[in-house]
């Protein structure tokens, strides 16, 4: 253990050399998180809304960002540096890396969701070089092993509503060697629940269902609506539009606006995309009228779920009546039309 922290205390010498706005140069250490893709760009050109592991390097890398703001759950798999000030907003996700390295001297905030490290004896992580001021709040931790071990006396953690999980009995929340002043009083005896879904759509063809289930920790207080369906009636044309619906769903689970979109089943096989919404000139939003086969479609950016449906044509409710010459005019038909029908 001791010769592992020495090797880290030489090698964040040399980072605090090379480092650049933010994670140092990958040839200084095999297996850390460094990228240079594009981040999501907020209104606010502070804020940085991040999906990737890519975006998230990136975010740090980026001077000009003071809030990185998680819109997905990331799971790094390397080692994420922080070397400056930040404010990093989970946003009810879960951010997973191999541990957190503070690396310079820099003031951060860490709150609203989950926070795992998954090797190492520390999560978050300082040399003595380094004096980190780190603030957590609304915040799981879900450390290897220890949750704090920070080198230099000036150092301060301090914490509101915390939860420490670790992945060895003896796993205390301040690593026995921490030097930092550590404050915020007891933690939490239960994980704070974020929702965190997945989403599987139904089986068969045409699939017409999607579900979702909750990963948070701790029980979900949500057990209703978890399930979306499109459904469609057959109808005999009449003049007026037939469309699908969607059933009562939880909005929490499901909080995207819905919109269904309407094919001509022929037409769709013929060219239009299989199932993804076409862009076409055509108002697909329309429930049609004509008679036809038709695929209702609702995309849920996850997965789409769809039904056919057809409007048959129209027949006319005619009879043909029996009658005898007698000289005089019969008509030889009765009935009518259906309603609406249209004649061209």
């Amino acid at each position: 253990m001791e010769t592992t922290r020495k090797s880290r205390r030489v090698l964040a010498g040399l980072l605090a050399v090379a480092l650049v706005f933010g994670a140092a140069p990958a040839s200084l250490y095999n297996g850390g998180a460094f990228a240079g893709t594009a981040i999501v760009a907020s209104a606010d050109s502070s804020t940085a809304e991040v999906k990737t592991v890519s975006d998230l390097t990136s975010a740090l890398e980026n001077a000009d960002v003071s809030t990185i703001v998680l819109s997905n759950n990331i799971e790094a798999g390397v080692i994420l540096y922080i070397n400056r000030d930040v404010t990093i907003d989970l946003n009810g996700k879960t951010l997973t890396a191999k541990y957190y390295n503070f690396v310079n001297s820099c003031t951060v905030t860490i709150k609203n969701g989950s926070l795992k490290n998954t090797i190492g004896s520390s999560g978050l992580y300082a040399e003595g070089s380094s004096v980190v001021k780190l603030e957590l709040k609304d915040i799981n931790v879900l450390a290897n092993n220890y949750g704090v071990l920070f080198y230099n006396e000036s150092s301060t953690v301090t914490y509101e509503n915390l939860y420490f999980k670790s992945n060895f009995n003896d796993g205390k929340f301040i690593d026995t060697d921490n030097q930092a002043t550590v404050t915020g009083g007891d933690l939490r005896d239960t994980p704070i629940h974020f929702h965190n879904w997945t989403y599987s759509r139904g089986e068969g063809d045409p699939s017409n269902t999607i579900t979702a289930k909750c990963l948070g920790l701790d029980d979900c207080e949500i057990s209703e609506g978890l399930t979306m369906e499109i459904t469609a009636e057959n109808a005999v044309y009449d003049g007026q539009p037939h469309g699908a619906e969607l059933n009562e769903f939880n909005t929490t689970a499901f909080p995207d606006d819905y919109t269904i979109y309407y094919y001509n089943y022929s037409k769709l096989e013929r060219g239009a995309p299989a199932l993804r919404i076409p862009d076409l000139e055509i108002d697909h939003t329309q429930p049609p009228v004509d008679a036809g086969t038709y695929r209702a479609v609702v995309d849920t950016n996850d997965f789409f779920i769809y039904t056919v449906f057809t409007i048959d044509k129209a027949v006319p409710n005619f009879e043909v009546l029996d009658t005898t010459y007698d000289g005089e005019a019969h008509a030889f038909l009765t009935g009518e039309y259906p309603e609406g029908t249209v004649f061209s």
